[in-house]
């Protein structure tokens, strides 16, 4: 495999591990040997996306870098800001379900839709 075709591998090959490959198969007559030029290669079986993604997990997982950043939800809230259109049906859902659990609660609203228009003016 050349150097530019090896880096463009999205997983290692590792020993033992099954691989489909797209090759040219080149014979020296001189010498009696041959060459097998790889062109492409991926896992067989799993998909290397999917090898990549564990990859990566196994390598997160001592940093704990999701749980660095979790904060403990506050028990009681007293203002909900909400982002969404004021057509849908989503405000009407929020603040039903947002009253029903803290009637006293402040509910800061913003329409998406007019920042999106007054973006396209600029």
């Amino acid at each position: 495999m050349w150097k530019n075709v090896a880096n463009d591998l999205a997983f290692g090959p590792e020993d033992g591990m099954q691989v489909i490959v797209i090759a040219t198969l080149r014979v020296y007559t001189k010498g009696g040997y041959y060459q097998l030029d790889l062109h492409k290669m991926q896992p067989a079986g799993l998909g290397a996306l999917h090898i990549a993604f564990e990859k990566l997990k196994l390598s997160l997982r001592p940093k704990a870098v999701r749980s660095a950043r979790k904060r403990p939800l506050p028990e009681h809230v007293s203002a909900l800001g909400v982002i969404t259109s004021k057509q849908g049906a989503a405000i009407r859902d929020i603040i039903k379900v947002a009253f029903s659990r803290s009637p006293r609660i402040d509910i800061v609203f913003m329409d998406v839709w007019y920042r999106v228009k007054r973006l396209r003016k600029k």
